[in-house]
This record gives structure tokens, C-alpha cells and sequence, in this order.
């Protein structure tokens, strides 16, 4: 799924089809729902990045220069901008539903495992970037736990009487509140499982760990057919 996300959201930015850019959407929302994403998830998806869409295509429609179609003030509507207004308004929603496929349907540790593997022959450099894949998996695995710890402090603050309601000074006054104890508690997460991993001696798992064998299933090998087939595709409608 990781493949085949990265292979749409190139394909979308090399086509210049606006059919293809409109099937890769499609794929994309066909593959989220293949996964197990509720619809009412990827409709809140799809409404936030319309709304960047329309204001990419208005903002393409009146930096054009060509067939005038109307005037708003001193800025002229052009038939030119408003094709490729809907070009790249499509391409962003390609976007959006390609990089929403791999945070909600692709585990973490599914991207750093073949990374690991790379790490074990490259030497001192492989530790390094053993590291900087495990530093992202964790990251990657506690955004939800943060966002959870988050809504908690906003709850308890609320029932001591400091409200986020109010003008845009009051918002962030409520916000810089919000930000010390979250990161306190994120941090002290952080100390704590890096704590953990140096007890059990994770730095030392190139050398000893035995990695399962890599294999491709046939819904592995479709999946990577597909994507391919995808990227090939972007290629020609360029």
C-alpha cells in the first residue's frame, strides 16, 4: 500500500490528464475503503481538501493570461486558468488521499522493516539509519496517543475554567497553556521508552536479531502490479 501510494502521488504530479488525475482519486478512495476506512473518515478527508482545491483553482483562475471569460475589480478570469486551476485542484486532492492511504492503512513498522534490513550490510552507517527509522516509527505509532493526551489536558483544563472560546487572543492564550504539559508528557514518554530500548539492548539488534525471509503474496505482487501500471501511466499521460 506504501508502494502504491507513492506510485499515485508521482503519477499525479508528472500527468497532465485530467481523466487520469480523476482515476487516481478514485483508486485512492477505492483503496482507502478496501482497508477497512470508514466513510465518514474519508468524507472528512475529502471536505478539508476541496476547500484547498477551490482556493488553488480560483487562485489559477485569475493569474492566467488568455481567453477572458468575466472581471471581479482589476482581476480577469481566464479560460486558461481555469483549466489548469482544475488540474492542479485535482492533483492536490490526489495528494491529499494518497498521503491519508499510508498514514491510516499502512502500519509503521511495515515501512522501517525492509529499511532494517538495508541497515544490517551498510555498516556504521546503517546504524544511523536504523536510527532515524525507528525514531519514525515511534513517532509515527504515538501521534494518536498524543492527540489522546491532548483532548484529555484540553478536558481538564475546561473543568478548572480555562476555555478556548473567545476571540483569536483568547484561542491562543488557551493554546499556549495546552502546549507545556503536552510536550512535558511527551517527553517524558520519550525518555521512558528510549529507557526501555537501551535495557533490552535494541542497539545491538543488527548484529544478533535474525530477520524473517522477505516474501510477496499474490495479493502483495497485485498490489505492486498495480502500482506500477499506475506510475507507467502517469508517465504517458504527461
Amino acid at each position: 500500500m506504501f508502494l502504491l501510494s507513492m506510485c499515485m502521488a508521482l503519477a499525479a504530479v508528472f500527468s497532465r490528464d485530467y481523466l487520469f488525475v480523476s482515476l487516481l482519486i478514485m483508486l485512492s478512495m477505492a483503496a482507502l475503503a478496501f482497508t477497512g476506512q470508514r466513510f465518514d473518515g474519508i468524507a472528512k478527508v475529502g471536505r478539508y481538501s476541496i476547500l484547498l482545491a477551490a482556493f488553488v483553482f480560483l487562485l489559477h483562475l485569475f493569474s492566467h493570461r488568455g481567453q477572458v471569460i468575466f472581471h471581479v475589480w482589476i482581476f480577469a478570469a481566464t479560460i486558461e486558468g481555469a483549466r489548469a486551476g482544475l488540474l492542479y485542484g485535482l492533483k492536490l486532492l490526489s495528494f491529499t488521499f494518497s498521503g491519508y492511504l499510508i498514514f491510516a492503512a499502512v502500519d509503521p513498522f511495515d515501512l522501517i522493516y525492509p529499511l532494517e534490513r538495508i541497515a544490517r550490510h551498510l555498516g556504521p552507517l546503517g546504524r544511523h539509519l536504523a536510527a532515524a527509522a525507528m525514531a519514525f516509527y515511534l513517532a509515527m505509532r504515538f501521534i494518536p496517543e498524543l492527540i489522546e493526551r491532548g483532548r484529555l489536558t484540553a478536558m481538564a483544563m475546561r473543568s478548572r475554567g480555562v476555555d478556548h472560546k473567545g476571540g483569536l487572543r483568547q484561542k491562543a492564550r488557551f493554546s499556549l497553556f495546552l502546549i507545556a504539559p503536552l510536550f512535558a508528557g511527551a517527553i517524558k514518554k520519550a525518555s521512558l521508552i528510549a529507557l526501555a530500548l537501551d535495557i533490552k539492548g535494541y542497539g545491538t539488534r543488527l548484529y544478533r536479531a535474525r530477520f524473517r525471509p522477505m516474501r510477496l503474496n499474490p495479493a502483495g505482487a497485485a498490489i505492486l502490479a498495480l502500482a506500477v501500471s499506475v506510475l507507467i501511466g502517469g508517465f504517458l499521460t504527461a
